[in-house]
């Protein structure tokens, strides 16, 4: 067994290795995106629960006649609430009334005492939306940022605009910070009178506080268990398989008796084996029938030459003379066309078999054909094996298409096979009929002795002689196969219709030529 350089792994460290660097992928991938997901879903519901204590708050600045709070209360709103937001620095809020005036915060230089503050102040018109400069210079929004260390003025804001409902946008701050600004409109009897704006930093919505643990925990688990159930899969798959590969070795060494401990359940390794199984004592019958065909061809060949050698060394010796030397030398040429016969059965076969030989159709009428056929046969043997042969047709006349001359190779075939079945002792009838619509069938019936039953699978097999065949009749067990091929290669077939101990039939079909 030629083996490579590089040293090869194995199939399960193949596969595991590679379904295991795929599952680690497919988990990672998995892991991102449910990370992502999960850090947008606690996003949003961040957002969510922003306005929904926005809306509270909303609720908290008005006092039930429909006025705002004082100040010093506002800022007591926004303590409570920031607990709930979560946030370590003092909340940024602007509350604006539906009359354009800022409600809160109150001018720079407010500062509320502890116990409570001022009460709100209403900016002049020229205010409106800002807060004048420590300077008492009119106000200086500095961009979309307002005026610097104060809180973003929404954009709904500096257009004099007021939100119909509770809504966030995501703007740039001060030092180029993003900032979500959070806006919600203060309602009394279902009107509104107001809006509260609140500037949250980017990162206390987005930096979510998320217990990965559980999620690592699970696709770690789950990584362990997919390797560890691919390892398994694998292993099982692999078991037959390397037992076929082992069998495959022992055949290579010339051991044919291979055996499988496996029982898969699936249906291609099981095929697999059963086919490796199959062709395995198809390997051994062949190597079977090689051997017998050796030992055959050599016993075939040895008994002429020999017999040649002793008859014409009788004739150089002058051992005989006159017309007993005479006799030897026909002795000696019939073995010599014996052995001639042989070797021509085995190159047309072998010739067939790759291909080489090629049949030609022509029309023939068969009624005429087989007769001729028997009648040639007839004349050849010697006078106490001739056979009382009798051809019955079902009409006058049937026309075919075929090769003349190899469908002569099988009538012939049949007609050897049956003589040397012991059916000189009766007669030897050929029946030929309407096989099918589109087939003539040729009959072949003895009165031999007929083919035991354990022996007729295999009687066109190539080199299979029967057990009476291989010690009385000298052949090399083509007949039979090489006939079958030339039916085959014709559109027809051949086969062993029906046997006992009363005789044989065999079966010739052909294609019949319909007018």
């Amino acid at each position: 067994m030629s083996m490579t350089s590089k040293k090869q792994l194995s199939l399960l460290q193949v596969w595991s290795r590679t379904y295991l660097i795929s599952l680690l992928i497919g988990i990672m991938v998995i892991g991102f995106i449910a990370v992502q997901w999960t850090e947008y879903i606690t996003q949003q519901n961040r957002i969510q629960s922003i306005q929904h204590i926005m809306e509270r708050m909303a609720e908290e600045v008005v006092t039930s006649n429909g006025e705002f709070i004082p100040t010093d209360e506002i800022y007591e709103v926004l303590r409570s609430n920031q607990r709930d937001l979560e946030f370590k620095n003092p909340v940024k809020a602007h509350i604006k009334a539906a009359d354009h005036r800022v409600v809160f915060p109150p001018p720079p230089g407010f500062d509320p005492p502890p116990g409570g503050g001022p009460r709100e102040e209403v900016l002049p018109r020229d205010m409106e939306g800002g807060f004048p400069n420590p300077r008492g210079q009119p106000r200086d929004e500095g961009g979309p940022d307002g005026p610097s260390g104060m809180p973003l003025l929404p954009k709904e804001m500096r257009d004099g605009l007021l939100p119909e409902s509770s809504t966030y946008v995501k703007e740039k701050g001060e030092m180029g910070r993003s900032i979500f600004m959070f806006s919600a409109p203060i309602l009394f009897e279902d009107k509104i009178i107001g809006a509260i704006y609140v500037s949250i930093p980017s990162e206390v919505v987005t930096n979510v506080k998320v217990d990965y643990g559980m999620l690592y925990a699970l696709l770690t688990g789950g990584a362990v268990l997919g390797w560890f159930v691919i390892y398994m899969l694998t292993r099982r798959l692999v078991k037959p398989i390397k037992e076929v590969a082992d069998a495959a070795e022992q055949l290579m060494r010339g051991n044919y008796d291979v055996t499988f401990k496996s029982n898969s359940k699936e249906q291609e390794v099981a095929q697999l084996i059963a086919t490796f199984q199959d062709m395995s004592s198809r390997l051994k019958q062949l190597e079977s029938l090689r051997t017998l065909l050796l030992a055959g061809v050599t016993h075939e060949l040895k008994t002429p030459v020999a017999s040649i050698s002793g008859l014409l060394q009788a004739v150089q010796d002058k051992v005989v003379d006159g017309a007993e030397s005479e006799e030897f030398i026909q002795l000696s040429l019939k073995e010599a066309q014996r052995m001639h016969h042989m070797v021509e059965d085995l190159l047309d076969f072998n010739g067939f078999a790759t291909g080489a030989l090629r049949i030609t159709n022509e029309q023939i009428e068969l009624n005429a054909f087989t007769r001729e056929v028997v009648h040639q046969w007839q004349i050849a043997q010697e006078e106490h094996q001739k056979l009382d042969i009798q051809v019955q047709s079902v009409r006058d006349t049937i026309q075919i298409e075929g090769d003349s001359g190899r469908i002569q190779q099988i009538l012939i075939n049949l007609l050897n096979n049956s003589l040397h079945a012991g059916a000189s002792r009766g007669a030897l009838q050929i029946s030929l009929y309407d096989y099918s619509s589109s087939h003539v069938g040729i009959d072949v019936t003895d009165q031999g002795k007929g083919v035991p039953e354990e022996e007729q699978p295999f009687i066109f097999e190539r080199f299979y002689r029967g057990g009476v065949k291989k010690h009385k009749v000298r052949g090399l067990g083509l007949g039979l196969p090489y006939s079958l091929m030339l039916a085959q290669a014709q559109r027809g077939q051949l086969f062993l219709r029906e046997s006992s101990e009363r005789g044989s039939t065999f079966t010739l079909t052909l294609v019949k030529i319909t007018s």
